[in-house]
């Protein structure tokens, strides 16, 4: 036997065989512990980059949704604000209808016109509050322009703007339907022995109907007209020996059908019918189906908008710039550069209405306020509100049901692609490793053991040499 103060063959053996067995055994320990396969390189370079990869993806997924929680946040507020205007609305709408008949005393018309005045407060009110910190319902956040000519342009809706500069030109304007009755009195229409007749004014937001005298003025005609004009869409005025009748709304869906029905049974039929603005916008003509009386609505290469031209305007507007610097974006996508934009336009009272108006013509002191004979005129304005609130509801509910809904669901689809292809790559049998664990302590535990039997070996053979030699 030989007998040395270095390390023998053995030794080396079965202490790098301890190493590797208490090494697996932290190894293991470690897996276990995280659950995770790949918890440094040294567990494997490929896996562990792959899984630091993935979850790499799966941090900008999650950082994403997180957006689109705030986004969806966003919508379901203004949803919610714009579903308080519209009560507010119907609530001044409800008002006004206890006036159509113009019945009520002075008293009543004066806390009538209070709890208007309430419920325009109340919507101006809703237009000031901020929803993530902006205000998204008084057009501070909307689009923005510059040269836009109010005497040429009414109204401009812009839904995206990679174009920023618009050019348009009216060749020929957009008209209502009309129809003129000529004379001096109803008797021209009805025979005075008749003594009355039943007028049926079909126009193009429905059908009213008076009977009038034969003694009446065209004056009363125009009165009467006017008193269901927020039945029909349709307005009445004496000028010049003539009554002229002719629909709020332009364009050739707007029509005007005046039928006279005296005692005799005989009746007299009167139409007009209006027509659509000739357009061109940046220098292409639109199509007619794109043409609404003096609506426009442009979708082309990634720009949108609905352009409304002011009465009558016939020539080339004034060049107008678009800003987008204000318009509120949210990151749907994990792609960093893409964004979805937010904007709903103001609904103040300046703003909520129509060609009849807008809501602060029927406030206290508006030109429409007062009810009365104002009433049929307000209804139509408070209508007109209505059919623009529902234009904002519903970018509003294309954004939250739609854009929104959509980034949402494409972003659990990925993350529970990425959760699971992770855990393929990454995840332990909880079973197989407990027994590579207690595989490696029982290789180190008789590993030691081992070694301790050769050591007791090395001092037994030292102690006989000593002993045979006498020392």
């Amino acid at each position: 036997m030989r007998i040395a103060n270095s390390i023998s063959g053995m030794e080396r053996q079965l202490l790098n065989l301890l190493s590797q067995a208490s090494q697996g055994s932290l190894d293991s320990a470690v897996r276990l512990s995280t659950g995770q396969r790949f918890n440094r390189p040294a567990d494997g370079v490929s896996g562990f980059y792959e899984v630091s990869r993935l979850e790499d993806r799966l941090n900008i997924v999650e950082s994403t949704k997180k957006k689109v929680t705030l986004a969806s946040n966003t919508a379901a507020q203004a949803q919610v604000s714009l579903d308080q205007v519209r009560t507010q609305l119907e609530v001044i709408r409800t008002t006004l209808l206890t006036d159509t008949d113009q019945e009520l005393t002075a008293a009543e018309r004066e806390a009538s016109q209070e709890t208007i005045d309430e419920a325009i407060e109340a919507i101006e009110s809703i237009s000031g509050i901020k929803i993530n910190g902006r205000q998204l319902l008084n057009g501070d956040s909307d689009f923005k322009f510059s040269g836009l000519d109010r005497s040429q342009v009414r109204r401009l809706d812009v839904h995206a703007a990679r174009n920023k500069t618009i050019d348009a030109t009216v060749s020929t304007a957009a008209t209502q339907a009309t129809v003129t009755i000529s004379g001096v009195t109803a008797a021209t229409a009805i025979d005075a022995a008749d003594e009355q007749a039943t007028v049926v004014v079909d126009g193009p937001r429905g059908t009213g109907s008076f009977e009038i005298a034969a003694s009446s003025t065209y004056g009363d005609w125009a009165d009467q007209v006017n008193g269901i004009s927020h039945l029909t869409g349709v307005v009445a005025e004496f000028s010049g020996g003539d009554l002229l009748v002719h629909s709020v709304d332009y364009g050739d869906k707007a029509t005007v059908d005046i039928t006279t029905t005296r005692l005799d049974e005989s009746v007299d039929t009167q139409t007009g019918t209006g027509s659509d603005a000739v357009v061109s916008i940046n220098g292409l003509a639109v199509s007619s189906s794109q043409v609404d009386g003096n609506r426009v609505s442009h979708n082309q290469n990634g720009t949108r908008f609905r352009l409304e031209f002011e009465e009558g305007f016939q020539g080339t507007i004034s060049t107008i710039t678009i800003d987008d610097s204000q318009v509120q974006r949210f990151q749907l996508s994990t792609d960093l550069h893409q964004y979805s934009e937010f904007t709903l336009g103001s609904v103040h009272s300046s703003a909520l209405g129509g060609l009849s108006g807008t809501l602060a013509n029927i406030k206290s002191g508006g030109g429409v306020s007062g009810l009365d004979t104002n009433t049929s005129h307000a209804l139509r304005i408070v209508d007109e509100a209505l059919g623009r609130l529902t234009v904002l509801e519903a970018r509003a509910d294309a954004f939250a049901d739609v854009t929104v809904d959509a980034a949402e669901k494409l972003l659990d689809g990925f993350k529970t692609t990425l959760d699971d292809t992770i855990e393929d790559v990454n995840s332990i049998d909880e079973s197989e490793e407990s027994l590579v664990l207690a595989k490696n302590q029982s290789l180190a535990a008789n590993t030691l053991s081992a070694i301790s039997i050769l050591q007791q070996q090395q001092f037994g053979a030292l102690a006989l040499l000593r002993q045979i030699s006498g020392v």
